[in-house]
């Protein structure tokens, strides 16, 4: 699963703690949570992490890379963010999240549709 998001985005802020819990639940069973943190500025996101220890089962990465070059729009076509993709075994996207309303629901079930594909 990649989540493209950022530190000065509250829903990104807001959808981190349920992706988090996402992430624990499916510990073991094969799938990665990758957070991209695009559209952002390096300091920010070296002050924003260890800030946020709590959210341990998400690996996070960054692309510092300007808009429109980076790999959330260019290999993602991501226009606006949180963007969530899940990722079958075979590379191939299964289900995709855009924004957040509140609950994970829309990834739990992209990510079980996954792993029951394999």
């Amino acid at each position: 699963m990649i989540d493209f998001w950022s530190t000065w985005c509250g829903p990104c802020q807001r959808s981190l703690p349920s992706t988090n819990s996402l992430a624990h639940k499916y510990h073991g069973r094969g799938v990665v949570f990758l957070g991209v943190n695009v559209w952002d500025n390096r300091a920010a996101f070296k002050t924003w992490l260890p800030q946020h220890k709590s959210l341990d089962a998400i690996k996070f990465t960054i692309d510092p890379t300007p808009n429109n070059e980076d790999v959330a729009s260019k290999l993602y076509n991501v226009s606006g963010i949180p963007t969530q993709y899940v990722i079958g075994r075979n590379g191939k996207v299964v289900a995709s999240n855009v924004g957040f309303g509140g609950d994970d629901n829309a990834l739990d079930q992209g990510i079980r549709s996954a792993l029951s594909a394999q």
